[in-house]
């Protein structure tokens, strides 16, 4: 990406009250171990190595949908304060799953 790196686009979405559980894959051409287990460190819950296999994708979008398809729905930061402090009632949507 010409301006911004993967680290800190993943970064800001971590720091985002809106965006901080989006779930990350980090695509790449840099071939490290430590750029690896930075960017799960930092919360990508994925690191695939650019060229990669089609099949190799689908299988952890898929992977990363079910691991959150019991989750409760998304909540921004203040919302999950809110929830979690007892102010809003503990029944919330579950979200539906995609697959």
């Amino acid at each position: 990406m010409p301006e911004f790196s993967g680290s800190t686009v993943l970064r800001k979405l971590r720091t985002s009250p809106k965006l901080c559980d989006l779930p990350v894959i980090m695509f790449t051409a840099v071939t490290g171990v430590e750029d690896k287990q930075q960017a799960f460190y930092r919360g990508a819950q994925d690191y695939i190595r650019k060229p990669f296999d089609k099949k190799l994708l689908l299988w952890s979008v898929n992977q990363i949908l079910r691991s959150r398809a019991q989750r409760p729905k998304h909540m921004d930061l203040q919302e999950a304060l809110r929830h979690n402090s007892g102010t809003i009632p503990d029944e919330l949507p579950r979200q539906r799953s995609v697959l």
